[in-house]
Parts: structure tokens; sequence; C-alpha cells
């Protein structure tokens, strides 16, 4: 039960994560011309995927301040909500690795995913999937696991 809920909770935050549809990734990099003229569906969609992946920073931390910290709320259709407070660390700054565009983590800081760690990374090949790690601190280990369909939901969850 609790395995399943983790799982659930991991994939809502990965799919959250992952953004907008592949058409939109498509051809969007960290040196993304702003448009000239008037521009096109398309454009605007990769112009928000841009702002949206932090594309313009090499490095962007979500993090802890004082009280203040991010809140991941999930809900199943006819269960009550939960909540899980974590931190998210982005790096961007991957200009001279051939292969990685962007590596996206978060760490679960409250709840039964505490210690939690979630290694999305993000590669220059468009045609090639993001891969997704985590670590799972109450076995000590690191497991891969599929990236899923930008459609799905996961869990009951969407």
């Amino acid at each position: 039960m609790i395995k399943t809920r983790l799982m659930a909770a991991v994939l809502l935050l990965s799919t959250g994560m992952a953004g907008l549809c592949a058409t939109a990734a498509a051809g969007v990099t960290p040196q993304l011309p702003y448009p000239k003229s008037q521009p096109s569906a398309l454009e605007i969609m990769q112009q928000v995927y841009f702002v949206n992946h932090f594309y313009a920073l090499k490095n962007f931390a979500i993090t802890k301040v004082k009280r203040k910290i991010t809140v991941l709320v999930s809900r199943a259709k006819g269960k009550r909500p939960t909540t899980n407070t974590l931190e998210r660390y982005l790096n961007n700054d991957y200009e001279n690795d051939p292969v990685v565009r962007a590596k996206d983590l978060a760490i679960f800081r409250s709840g039964k995913l505490r210690g939690t760690g979630l290694l999305i990374t993000d590669y220059d090949d468009d045609s090639k999937g993001q891969s997704h790690m985590i670590w799972l601190p109450a076995l000590r280990k690191v497991r891969r696991f599929a990236q899923q369909a930008q459609d799905d939901s996961w869990a009951g969850t969407g």
C-alpha cells in the first residue's frame, strides 16, 4: 500500500515536472531566440516550454526559506488530498555536454515520501525520452523507471 502510494506520488510529480508534450519541446534549447515578429502557435509553445523549464537560468533552486516551502497536493477521485513538501534543484548548465540538456532533482521533505529523491534527465536528442531515477531511502537504492505517456493518469490521480 505504501509502495503504491509512493510510486503514485512520485509519478504524479514527474508528470507535472515533465511539462508540455514532445511537440513543444522539439527544437527548444537554452539558446532559444525570442521571436522577431508575430509568433506562430508552435513558437508560442516553445517559448512557454523555455520559460517553464527555466532555460534562461543555468541553475535554479526552490528550497525552504524560513517557514515557506513548496507543497505538492495530490488527490485521487473520491479520496482525501495528501500533501508532501519538497525542494527542487534544476541545472541547465550543460553547454559542453553533447548529450544532456538539463537535470531536475526533487527531494521530498515530509510525509511518507520524506527523503525520497527524483532525478529527471532531459537529453539534447529530442527523439530520446527522459531518464527518470528515484532514490528510495528505505531501500538505500536508486531505481530507474520508464517515462510515462503524457496523457496517462497515474494511480487514479488524473
